[in-house]
């Protein structure tokens, strides 16, 4: 029971509220994860927990770039790939708000790649939607830009995300 509760905040709840830009629900989230991983002693969750509520802070314009990429790294070298492709959207948002855009491109380029080689394409429509925005700052109306869009529209439309479909198209 515990670990669904954990899994349902870590792939639904979270990224769902920060979406919504519902920063309250999102921190409510996150904290009730810290303290479910804790309760449980699931230290991997825990990592994920506090990720999740820098995350937060960078999307709401924080400056904890450093912080959270490091917290990613230990939940990566822990192998725990759950949530994975959220925080790295969420690390190449952060990223290409400090003018980091190909930093944040190559992010995007991993997340993907990862994805699509996983089972964790739950967010792959999003992470093809971000690239395809960057590429487009990067050089407007780009054939990349338009196919990489037009891919995000089609899987977000595949998948059934019709929300994050929507997003893409």
């Amino acid at each position: 029971h515990a670990l669904y509760h954990c899994w349902a905040l870590n792939e639904v709840m979270i990224p769902f509220h920060c979406d919504r830009r519902d920063w309250t629900a999102a921190r409510e989230a996150s904290a009730e994860l810290q303290g479910a991983a804790e309760a449980q002693s699931m230290a991997m969750r825990t990592h994920v927990a506090r990720a999740a509520a820098l995350a937060i802070d960078l999307l709401q314009g924080g400056d904890g770039l450093e912080t959270y990429a490091r917290e990613v790294a230990l939940i990566r070298a822990g192998e725990f790939y759950t949530l994975i492709p959220w925080l790295d959207g969420v690390l190449a948002q952060a990223l290409a708000r400090n003018g980091r855009t190909s930093e944040a491109l190559a992010r995007l380029e991993d997340a993907i790649t990862t994805s699509q080689r996983s089972t964790l394409g739950w967010w792959l429509a999003e992470l093809m939607r971000m690239r395809a925005e960057l590429l487009d700052q990067s050089e407007p109306e780009s054939p990349a830009a338009l196919e990489a869009i037009q891919a995000a529209h089609a899987l977000g439309r595949e998948q059934g995300a019709l929300t994050l479909a929507r997003r893409a198209g």
